[in-house]
């Protein structure tokens, strides 16, 4: 039957969402998120309409390959100039991301679909920086800007996102670039993200340059 699987952390009646699914692969639903050591969590599996009934099994695996820039604190780090192809492969959702959505579709942690995405950082010089994400695929990429002494207090600066890169039948190569004043020797932090586990191989490209904000 077509399933969906939701995933809560904190008290039976209190319960927080942490990530769902429904059709990652067909009627089958796959979720991924970051587990806290000692955390409890509560996995409900669940039909999309209330005719999806029947038996099913469930699969929990704790070893998924993860990436290095995964997190906030293990950010990569790029520099003006920088272009690199990224994809979203051993990412995870992150439920605490912090709501940003000064200049396009906010992204949220408490909405429906969490956004599986993998972090960078650069320091700002005084000038302008710009960061452009393009792709020549037809799912959406979102990139969020933040700026803040920490992981833990991080202020929303710049949001951008590609909904689709195609045309009349023939794939383009599409991209957003967000421009922002800096502040020299600050810390800005660079989160770019997709809701599509179907997509998350699928390759992108950051640059990081100078620009006049």
């Amino acid at each position: 039957f077509n399933t969906q699987i939701s995933v809560f952390r904190g008290g039976c009646g209190s319960l927080d969402c942490v990530n769902g699914n429904d059709d990652f692969c067909g009627s089958q639903s796959t979720v991924v998120w970051p587990s806290v050591l000692n955390e409890t969590y509560h996995i409900l599996v669940h039909g999309a309409t209330n005719d999806d009934k029947g038996s099913f099994k469930l699969t929990i695996s704790t070893d998924t390959p993860r990436a290095e820039n995964d997190f906030c604190d293990t950010a990569a780090v790029v520099t003006e100039g920088d272009s690199l192809t990224f994809a979203f492969s051993g990412s995870s959702a992150d439920p605490d991301l912090p709501v940003c959505g000064v200049n396009g579709t906010i992204v949220d942690a408490g909405s429906a679909d969490f956004p599986y995405g993998i972090w960078y950082s650069f320091v700002g010089t005084g000038l302008g920086v710009a960061a452009t994400v393009s792709t020549t695929t037809t799912s959406p990429v979102t990139m969020n800007i933040y700026s803040g002494s920490s992981c833990g207090s991080l202020s929303c600066v710049a949001n951008e996102r590609l909904e689709s890169c195609a045309g009349g039948g023939v794939f383009l190569r599409c991209w957003d670039t967000a421009c922002i004043p800096t502040t020299q020797g600050q810390v800005y932090y660079v989160f770019v993200s997709t809701e599509s586990l179907e997509s998350i191989d699928e390759e992108h490209t950051l640059e990081i340059e100078s620009c006049s904000s």
